[in-house]
């Protein structure tokens, strides 16, 4: 459990911005933030994924995408309707994207 705790706390921060996020737009009222919402998530789960990549050693850091894209399906039901879960793979793209990012800059 100990060798895994750079991962854990990565993938409980990710799981704060799949509910916590929405939880926000949502309570603030009205639809016009979506877009900025979902940028907002992208962004964050891109970040997420690039500070992971650099600050972890171990190998189970290559399963973080796939991990990322399954932690947004339990919100659909709750903050989305089922033409959300398309989005799922708009994270595993954007962490992929983010652990790319994160082995160009630990080469460098």
């Amino acid at each position: 459990m100990g060798k895994y705790k750079k991962e854990i706390i990565f993938a409980v921060i990710q799981l704060a911005i799949f509910w916590l996020v929405p939880l926000f737009f949502t309570l603030s009222g009205g639809k016009g933030g979506a877009i900025f919402m979902v940028q907002v998530m992208l962004i964050g789960t891109i970040a997420l994924s690039a500070f992971l990549c650099i600050g972890s050693a171990n190998k189970v850091k290559y399963f973080f995408p796939l991990f990322a894209a399954a932690m947004f399906f339990p919100t659909v039901p709750v903050y989305y309707n089922s033409t959300a879960l398309i989005h799922s793979l708009w994270y595993l793209i954007a962490s992929c994207i983010g652990m790319g990012m994160g082995a160009l800059k630990k080469k460098i």
